[in-house]
């Protein structure tokens, strides 16, 4: 085989695939259904709407693109989600790896972007895959959405939601408040990353009516993005990383939401909205470490509250030693999992607690 056609090959294996399922009854297995109605897959080559405040910014326009809306393909999809609604959330992870860059600017090296070829080298046969080539210096900002997928509609077009910020995403989970507004949990899947939470600004219309559904199809695309400071009880020397509890006896403590975009303004001081929510992980490095190393907060009492959990996959020994500025969400041990509560989804207060698993 041809390696050209091994990389074609590879480009037809990406992307993501709805079909529908069938069973005589409940003790049977699932079938696929052949040729069924709602049967779809979506390519590398097929168009995703850009919602939000970076869609149509000189930030994401490309020679093929020159809206700045219409985004060809999904890449490095992880986890994902689903939504009250009805759709399905995927999460673009690793979509560096699929790109030769400049790998110069703060933004390439922050998502690990660098010149060099890449092990699929599909820049051999499409030059949006080379950041280089005129025209294409922001084909790499295209991905690293959250995308969103009607499984029920097979004319309607996926998107990609900037509003909720650009990162190595492994999904998003999201739930309705007591408020009635969309909240979605969201981490960066790279050691020594963030959490994110992300606040529709429209409120949920319960029920399955065609109003409904078109109104909930754009909760996603705008609102406001938080990224969560964690600030730790118990004496910094006794955190080593080993799994031993501390002299308080718990891996706990407190935090809070730090503002990135709210109300449709920056939060993040030299950088406008577009360029927080493309460069998410740049304003949350400006937002986080100074926080950080501030004064600890004091341990509020808190009532009866949603449970979250986050269960970091793996740390090595390397990366225990890294000299790197603190962040707001360091990966504990693998086998750990983080619980973490607010009063009301919506609100900035947490309190957390880390155990083994």
């Amino acid at each position: 085989m041809a390696a050209a056609e091994a990389r074609a090959i590879g480009r037809a294996a990406h992307g993501l695939t709805v079909v529908e399922l069938e069973r005589k009854n409940k003790n049977k297995p699932w079938n696929y259904v052949k040729g069924a109605p709602l049967n779809r897959r979506f390519l590398t080559d097929t168009t995703y709407e850009l919602t939000g405040p970076a869609a149509g910014t000189d930030l994401v326009k490309t020679i093929d693109d020159p809206s700045g809306r219409k985004i060809k393909g999904t890449l490095g999809n992880c986890s994902g989600g689903t939504t009250p609604w009805g759709t399905i959330l995927s999460g673009e992870e690793n979509f560096n790896g699929y790109f030769v860059a400049p790998g110069t600017s703060a933004g390439d090296k922050r998502y690990g972007l660098s010149n060099k070829a890449t092990a699929r080298k599909w820049e051999l046969d499409e030059p949006r895959f080379n950041t280089n080539n005129a025209g294409y210096a922001n084909e790499s900002n295209r991905f690293g959405w959250i995308v969103e997928v009607d499984p029920f509609d097979p004319s309607s077009t996926p998107k990609k939601h900037s509003a909720m910020g650009r990162f190595k995403h492994e999904g998003a989970n999201v739930i309705v408040a007591d408020s009635g507004h969309v909240v979605a949990y969201m981490g960066d899947d790279e050691r020594f990353d963030y959490l994110y939470k992300f606040v529709s600004k429209g409120k949920y219309m319960p029920g399955d009516s065609a109003a409904a559904r078109r109104s909930n199809m754009d909760l996603l695309s705008e609102g406001d993005l938080y990224v969560a400071k964690f600030t730790g009880d118990s004496p910094a020397s006794e955190i080593t990383g080993n799994g031993a509890l501390p002299s308080d006896g718990a891996f706990d403590g407190s935090g809070e939401w730090l503002p990135l975009v709210v109300d449709g303004v920056s939060a993040v001081p030299g950088m406008s909205v577009p360029e927080v929510l493309v460069y998410t992980r740049l304003a949350a490095d400006k937002v986080g470490p100074p926080r950080w190393t501030a004064a600890k907060t004091s341990n509020p009492t808190w009532p009866p509250a949603r449970s979250m959990w986050s269960a970091p996959t793996t740390r090595t020994a390397a990366s225990l030693e890294r000299k790197a500025p603190p962040r707001s969400t360091r990966a504990p041990s693998t086998g750990t999992a983080t619980s973490w509560k607010s009063p009301k989804p919506v609100t900035r207060r947490l309190r957390a607690s880390i155990g083994r698993s």
